[in-house]
């Protein structure tokens, strides 16, 4: 059997997705059932107004675990009639539906049961309570509210770092624009013809090969895909960032309460109802065709999408394991390394994925995570890196302090070396991304040699590694020196709106603005029509850069108010 992924047979890339759907659904079965627990905790509490905070009893643990088994045999079952191409399986796809809120139900009914026994036992000691109650003697009571007092004022006095929300809101930006240029545009490998063609839920357009040269169309796709990368990872590092303080503040049952409603509860809704079927049927309705991935059959919804919200499920995970490790207090003595040494911690992790990514695909997916095995490494780091520059303040007191002039100038300067390199790698067809695997075009297949080399060149410096560290560090340190500030309505908008545009962009407005773009090309393009595999051609190669303004354009202007408008819905600014 080949040992190297680009020389893999077919059985070894069926055996790889059969492992990765069960690995997927595993995860998705257990986090769903976590959710299904806070959701009810979250119900009963506002129901009730009492905490649990203090139970323990293993009967808790019960139905989550009734309901992750049961979840996780219908999805397996699905999946596995899904492979087989057996259709009949709405019956299936509605038991899922019906055992999440099940699963809600009987975890209420639960936490009913444990509260009226427990209500039991507190009757009978309430009256030794209150004769056995100690009151605070007024110097006791003088000296809180002087610790409280003086912890307002150090509040007071502490500067807030608006560059980090204004850093937070502009990756949102670059997400919802990149997931539209990655959802229009991606090559044909092996062909002259660079296609515009469909990813997911958007049909495609075809233009000639030639404009790969003129216009560099191969280096936006993998400039755009390096992008929304490094917008992940800043994701991730600043969520870590905040995690060690709000841990410390509300505690380990408030902290995964929390972190439950607003991650977990968006995933689980998104990935079972939102992400199959209202992108299923608003797709359907601008007469785009829906690529469920089952050989070109698409006429039917995924029984589970999570699409952007699989990031929110690996945050949750996260922030549970930091409680799990890290603990309350938890503070590592660690200063700011320089510069230098993130660069080589960055190459270091760019030769474990090179190295890594050799023997197994870069995009298969893992865990639901989505190029799990090119990026989870850095994932892990950014986040549990965010918590220890919070910790000994790497920010103000590390990163701020010692990035001299000349530093900034070379810092900006390598970031733009990193972009002539992406360009290089394009124009030579050397890597294709869109998300392809890494193709060497100007070698032979068998030139194994050449391969390698290029790929840990690629991983290390130019698409990872190194290069993910620098243009993080560059991105912070701009945002640090010039928009460290706040843009009043521009900036409280885009604050309480940036979370739910994360998720809803893909539902509708990628749709919206790819079909408004069609119908234009339609009016002006000779013979525009899509063809039944959902391509269309067109030999006006420029039109894809009017095409990347215009649809990025349109999916900013509706995504954002509409997310705006959800959160405006009352309730919903508890989960968004």
């Amino acid at each position: 059997m080949p040992v190297l992924y680009k020389n893999w047979s077919t059985l070894q890339n069926l055996a790889f997705n059969h492992q990765s759907m069960v690995l997927s659904n595993v995860m998705l079965c257990i986090l769903t059932a976590i959710v299904q627990f806070g959701t009810a905790i979250w119900i009963w509490e506002s129901i009730r107004g009492k905490s649990y905070s203090t139970v323990s009893s293993p009967a808790f643990i019960i139905v989550p675990i009734l309901s992750a088994w049961t979840l996780f045999t219908l999805c397996d079952t699905i999946a596995f009639m899904e492979f087989l191409h057996a259709r009949d399986v709405r019956g299936y796809k509605i038991s899922i539906i019906v055992s999440l809120f099940a699963g809600v139900l009987l975890n209420v009914l639960v936490l009913w049961f444990m509260d009226s026994k427990a209500s039991l036992e507190e009757n009978t000691t309430d009256d030794e309570a209150e004769a056995t109650k100690i009151e605070p003697s007024p110097d006791e009571l003088e000296a809180l509210h002087t610790v409280e007092n003086n912890e307002k004022v150090e509040k007071g006095k502490k500067k807030k770092l608006y560059f980090i929300n204004n850093i937070k809101i502009y990756f949102t930006h670059v997400i919802v624009i990149g997931h539209m240029i990655l959802r229009m545009f991606t090559t044909n490998p092996g062909s002259d013809i660079l296609a515009m063609k469909e990813y997911a839920t958007i049909p495609a357009l075809v233009v000639n090969g030639e404009a790969n040269k003129v216009f560099g169309y191969e280096f936006t796709l993998v400039a755009t895909e390096i992008g929304t990368a490094v917008a992940v990872q800043a994701f991730y590092f600043w969520s870590g960032y905040f995690v060690p303080k709000s841990y410390d503040k509300k505690g380990t049952y408030l902290f995964l309460l929390e972190r439950t409603k607003r991650l977990g509860i968006p995933f689980v809704l998104f990935t079972f109802i939102l992400g199959p079927y209202l992108e299923f049927f608003v797709t359907g309705s601008f007469g785009q065709r829906y690529d469920n991935g089952n050989d070109g059959e698409i006429d039917y919804p995924v029984f589970v999408y999570p699409g952007p919200t699989w990031f929110l499920a690996h945050l949750l995970l996260f922030n549970i394991l930091y409680v799990i490790f890290c603990g309350e207090n938890w503070n590592p003595s660690i200063k700011f390394p320089g510069v230098q040494s993130m660069m080589k911690v960055g190459l270091v992790m760019g030769l474990v994925v090179s190295t890594v990514t050799l023997f197994v695909p870069e995009y298969g997916v893992y865990f639901i995570a989505p190029a799990f095995f090119r990026d989870y490494l850095y994932d892990i780091t950014f986040f549990f890196g965010g918590a220890i520059a919070s910790r000994n303040n790497w920010i103000e007191d590390g990163l701020k302090k010692s990035m001299s002039r000349e530093k900034r100038i070379a810092l900006y300067f390598g970031c733009a070396l990193i972009g002539v390199a992406v360009y290089l790698f394009t124009y030579f067809d050397i890597y294709t991304g869109g998300f392809n695997q890494v193709q060497v075009w100007t070698i032979e297949a068998e030139n194994t040699a050449a391969y390698v080399v290029l790929h840990f060149l690629w991983h290390s410096f130019v698409g990872g590694g190194v290069a993910l560290v620098a243009l993080q560090l560059a991105t912070a340190v701009f945002f640090m020196d010039y928009l460290d500030t706040s843009f009043r309505v521009i900036t409280e908008f885009s604050s309480k709106s940036m979370y739910t545009a994360y998720m809803i962009h893909v539902l509708f407005p990628l749709q919206i603005a790819f079909y408004l773009w069609s119908k234009l090309l339609a009016l002006f393009v000779e013979d525009f029509e899509f063809t039944s595999d959902g391509v269309a051609t067109f030999e006006n190669s420029y039109l894809y850069i009017l095409g990347v303004l215009f649809t990025s354009i349109v999916a900013t202007l509706v995504t954002w108010p509409s997310a705006y408008l959800v959160r405006s819905i009352p309730g919903f600014s508890q989960v968004l």
